[in-house]
């Protein structure tokens, strides 16, 4: 349990200077391409008028960022494994050399397994089956809907097995307590989320100002 908590102390504590230093970084090239502009370098100056017009018409762009798309399976995951119990299991298992289950948990383990499975077996089917439904119209696996789909399927059965898992070990108890598995990552970790934003928004305001942004006539 000690160990737990420092863990994720220490997790905790290098998000938040991560963020922090994020922020600033941000924060910074304000002044940092006012002054630049003024010294006559080629730089976009995020104080003029062209540059506030630039920020603010990519607001919306930056926080709808198609990284979210590869962060959040990602911690909908963590937080799955976290909440169904999987992790306490493998946690104590590894640090006593041995897995000791109960009669239930092994059923409930080889049912989120085999759940899991023919999950990814439908998914296949899906593009080598009869009826290539996830391939693209011409035929090919890239680019087609599986391909772009692939990275978020595969954490979204992960996460519907483990809820079973959880439902069906007795870990968790209630409708509510196992529909908590798709939704604890993303309370416990929702500073990663954060943290992906300020990182697409650093770097398209680092391209902008260095001049590597095209800034459209209309803005």
């Amino acid at each position: 349990m000690k160990n737990r908590l420092e863990t994720e102390h220490t997790a905790g504590t290098f998000a938040s200077w991560l963020l922090a230093a994020l922020l600033a970084l941000h924060f910074l090239w304000f002044p940092v391409s006012w002054l630049g502009s003024a010294v006559g370098m080629p730089w976009g100056n995020l104080m003029s008028v062209e540059g506030i017009r630039w920020y603010s018409s990519h607001m919306q762009d930056i926080l709808c960022t198609p990284a979210l798309a590869y962060v959040i399976p990602l911690i909908v995951l963590v937080g799955a494994v976290e909440r169904s119990g999987v992790w306490e299991m493998l946690r104590d298992g590894f640090s006593a050399n041995r897995f000791h289950l109960t009669y239930r948990q092994r059923r409930a383990l080889g049912f989120s397994i085999g759940l899991f499975l023919f999950f990814m077996v439908a998914v296949f089917l899906s593009v080598v089956g009869p009826v290539p439904v996830l391939l693209s119209v011409t035929g090919q696996v890239y680019p087609s809907p599986f391909f772009i789909a692939l990275y978020q399927s595969v954490p979204m059965g992960l996460t519907f097995s483990l809820m079973a898992y959880a439902s069906l070990c007795g870990h968790l108890r209630g409708w509510r307590e196992c529909l908590s598995v798709l939704y604890w990552g993303v309370g416990r970790h929702a500073v990663w989320i954060f943290i992906t934003v300020m990182a697409v928004w650093l770097f398209k305001v680092s391209a902008y100002v260095c001049g590597m942004w095209e800034v459209p006539a209309s803005l």
